[in-house]
């Protein structure tokens, strides 16, 4: 017989005793509330510029020269799709306005601000759910683990987290009788369509909010007409009608190359993997026990849990949803009201574990130097290399010599090569990858630096002039042997002049110094 959920009573969550003990509790509770917020910051701690705002700052500078956005590549040598639609432009324009207006310290800013945001909002919508302190604060240590990886300054998927979050909110709020929130969830989409393809989260959820009342018999006409609505909105956007089909191209690829598109258990850090996994059968046991009032919200969290399982890219998803929700159906059940009787006995010993975790939060946000925005162009990591090494001494070599020509690049480097050597310098390719690109071409460039066999007829057939080679890839390794000409080098990368191709150009042996930023 399945255990049904039960509330929080006097009974079983006996009262705090005496001033004594309500001081104490009180002084655990702000102990937590700040060791979680250390620890939620200390994961949007990460100051590595993310590569895709490269490209993104790029084709809105472009945009302004041209006087519209091009719906047509302008960046790459290499063949590309018949339309460029670019599903994050508008990212790229906040980012251009910023960097250009306040500097590019302002990408940190907008960071930390959005990443704020996004908390603010999943604590309140945990709250309005019903979470308890108690249940709330161990559970949120998953949570917190699995989301940070959206934080890169500044990645246009945060704009979708935290937009994910306001439907979230509006959800919560049409549960309380309040129907204000349909009449800006249209202006709402507009934005989320312009600025990231994530918006189709956003729809999916809406769908299934609306399902669950209409099968409640509770009033969703309001609902349906907003998601009536939706098509017309994803119509607004420079690219018209252009859009569904990328939409259909993006959802429905493989992309087998990507790390963030893969399952969850194929590249997934260990501790990364265990919190998912925990987060899971927490999940469960949550589904076991709910009143079904929850049910829509159950079914939110299991549907972001199976698509991050087979998509590490949904994984900041899942953990919104179940921080919003999961604490707050955990508070309902017996396991929560012997957590929350624990807290009451021992507040001081949670308090020391706080502090313990608040230091530990403090550490890793000081060991990042998260007040400090990096375009590094070497590894200073001790456990290995850098997520993301740029090529900045061969752009600057490139660009102290007044290169013009076709530059083979890897995969997450061309989007940087275009911001700074654009239009002098074309790029093979970028990560704007389902945008942009067929995906022969991507696995053909993937195999080149592989040096898997044909790659010299990849090399040439596009009359590339120069190839960057990192250090570490096999190409490295062959290139020199078959009459490539090496022109730059340092620790990370080497730059080589095809056979045939003499150019003016000295060869230098370089130091991967610090890039900037814009």
């Amino acid at each position: 017989m399945v255990q049904t959920s039960v509330e929080p009573t006097a009974r079983t969550v006996p009262s705090a005793v005496g001033p004594r003990r309500d001081g104490g509790l009180r002084f655990a509770r702000l102990g937590i509330i700040a060791a979680l917020a250390l620890l939620y910051l200390s994961r949007p701690s990460a100051t590595t510029v993310d590569p895709d705002i490269w490209h993104q700052m790029a084709l809105f500078r472009e945009s302004l020269e041209l006087g519209y956005i091009p719906a047509v590549d302008r960046f790459a040598y290499t063949p590309t799709l018949p339309q460029s639609i670019h599903h994050e432009w508008g990212a790229g324009a906040v980012a251009y306005g910023l960097v250009t207006t306040f500097g590019g310290s302002s990408i940190l800013d907008l960071k930390y601000a959005l990443a704020l945001a996004l908390a603010v909002l999943s604590v309140l919508i945990a709250k309005s759910a019903g979470s308890r302190l108690p249940v709330f604060a161990p559970l949120c240590v998953p949570a917190i683990l699995v989301v940070g990886d959206a934080f890169s300054p500044v990645r246009a998927h945060l704009y979708s987290l935290l937009f994910f979050a306001v439907l979230l909110w509006f959800f919560e709020r049409d549960r309380a009788g309040h129907r204000l929130w349909a009449g800006a969830c249209l202006p709402l989409f507009v934005l989320w369509v312009n600025l990231h393809g994530g918006f189709v989260v956003g729809a999916a959820i809406l769908a299934l909010h609306w399902l669950d009342r209409r099968l409640q018999r509770l009033e969703h006409r309001h609902v349906l007409a907003v998601l009536l609505s939706l098509p017309a909105v994803v119509c607004l956007n420079p690219y018209g009608i252009g859009y569904f089909g990328y939409l259909w191209r993006a959802l429905t690829m493989a992309r087998p190359r990507i790390g963030e598109w893969r399952p969850v258990w194929d590249g997934a850090g260990g501790i990364f993997f265990a919190a998912f996994l925990v987060m899971n059968l927490v999940l469960v046991y949550a589904i076991a026990t709910v009143r079904r009032r929850r049910t829509a919200s159950l079914a939110i969290v299991a549907i972001m849990a199976l698509s991050a399982a087979f998509h590490q890219k949904m994984l900041p998803f899942f953990a919104v949803a179940w921080l919003c929700y999961i604490p707050a159906c955990v508070s309902r059940t017996r396991l929560g009201c012997r957590a929350i009787a624990v807290f009451r006995r021992f507040p001081e010993a949670l308090f020391a574990l706080s502090a313990i975790a608040a230091m530990i939060g403090v550490q890793a946000a000081i060991e990042a130097k998260f007040w400090r925005l990096r375009v590094p162009g070497e590894s200073t990591s001790q456990r290995g290399r850098e997520d993301i090494v740029y090529p900045v001494g061969a752009v600057d070599y490139l660009q102290s010599r007044h290169f013009r020509g076709y530059l083979m690049v890897p995969f997450a480097h061309g989007g940087y090569v275009s911001w700074k050597l654009h239009p002098a310098v074309k790029v093979s390719l970028d990560s704007r990858y389902e945008a942009t690109y067929p995906d022969w071409l991507v696995e053909e460039i993937f195999r080149l630096y592989d040096a898997e066999p044909g790659w010299q007829k990849t090399a040439s057939k596009y009359r590339t002039d120069l190839v960057l080679v990192p250090t570490r890839t096999k190409l490295a390794k062959v290139i020199p042997q078959l009459g490539w000409r090496r022109l730059f080098t340092d620790r990370e990368l080497d730059l080589y002049a095809r056979p045939d191709l003499r150019p003016e150009m000295d060869s230098v042996v370089g130091r991967a110094a610090e890039g900037t930023f814009p």
